[in-house]
C-alpha cells in the first residue's frame, strides 16, 4: 500500500524546504484552462488526460534540463514532477482532496464552513445582480482559481451564467465563462451557482470586504449577507 511519504514533494531554496501535496504542486503548473487547472480544484477527476498532460510537463523539463548549463533546480522539478506523476497514476478516477473551507459572514461576524452551507442548502443558488453588485460578483470571477486551489464557476457542476457584454476569464471550463467587460459599468449578471461554488463566491465577497475601494467593498459585503439571510435566515 502507497502512503503519504511515497508521494511527498518537496522544494528547497535558501529558506529551506517547503512540503506540498500532490494538488498544491500540480497548481504551480497550471497555464491558463489546462487539466491540471481543473483536477488541482475537485472539478474533475483524474484520468488519462490528467496523467498525459502530466507526462509533457515532465518530458518538457527533461528537455530543458538536457541543455541546462546549471540543472540543479531543473532537476528538483524533475524528481517532483514524476512523484506527481506516480501519484496521478495510482490514483485514476479520484478526485482531489478538497479541505473544508470557511467564510466569516459580514453581518453577523459567524463563521460558516463550505459544509455547512451545503447541508443548509443543497441546491443550485439561483440570484440576478446589477450595478455594483455585479461589478462584486465579476471582480470575484475573474481571479479563476486562487491560492486555496478553488474557483467559483464551474461548469461541470452545473453552473450558469448570463450577460451579454463578455470578457474572457480563467474557469474551469474548455471555453471561457461570461463576465462583466472590467472598466466599463456591468450589465445585469444572472447565475444559478453549485453549493460548491457559492461556498467559494462567497468566501471571495467576504474577503473583499476589505478592499480599498469603498463602494465595491460595500457591495460584496452586502450582497454575501443578502445570500447568507436567505439561506440561514441571519438576523
Amino acid at each position: 500500500m502507497n502512503t503519504t511519504e511515497d508521494y511527498r514533494i518537496v522544494e528547497t531554496d535558501e529558506d529551506g524546504e517547503v512540503e506540498f501535496t500532490p494538488a498544491e504542486y500540480g497548481y504551480m503548473w497550471i497555464k491558463d484552462c489546462c487539466l491540471m487547472h481543473q483536477w488541482c480544484s475537485g472539478a474533475r477527476a483524474i484520468d488519462q488526460e490528467v496523467v498525459d498532460y502530466a507526462e509533457s510537463l515532465l518530458q518538457r523539463v527533461a528537455d530543458d534540463l538536457a541543455l541546462s548549463d546549471n540543472p540543479n533546480w531543473k532537476t528538483q522539478d524533475a524528481d517532483n514532477l514524476s512523484t506527481l506523476l506516480r501519484y496521478l497514476k495510482a490514483n485514476m478516477r479520484k478526485h482531489a482532496e478538497q479541505k473544508d473551507g470557511e467564510f466569516i459572514s459580514p453581518c453577523t461576524g459567524t463563521t460558516y464552513t463550505y459544509s455547512e452551507l451545503k447541508e443548509a442548502h443543497p441546491e443550485n443558488y439561483p440570484f440576478s445582480v446589477v450595478g455594483t453588485e455585479a461589478w462584486a460578483v465579476a471582480d470575484a470571477f475573474i481571479a479563476g482559481i486562487d491560492s486555496h486551489l478553488e474557483a467559483c464557476f464551474v461548469e461541470a457542476r452545473g453552473d450558469t451564467c448570463e450577460n451579454h457584454q463578455t470578457i474572457q476569464i480563467a474557469t474551469l471550463n474548455d471555453q471561457a465563462v461570461c463576465c462583466p467587460n472590467c472598466g466599463t459599468q456591468p450589465n445585469r449578471i444572472t447565475m444559478s451557482l453549485s453549493p460548491e461554488s457559492l461556498a467559494v463566491l462567497l468566501r471571495r465577497l467576504t474577503e473583499r470586504g476589505n478592499m480599498e475601494d469603498a463602494h465595491l467593498s460595500e457591495a460584496a459585503d452586502g450582497l454575501a449577507g443578502d445570500i447568507l439571510y436567505t439561506i440561514f435566515h441571519e438576523d
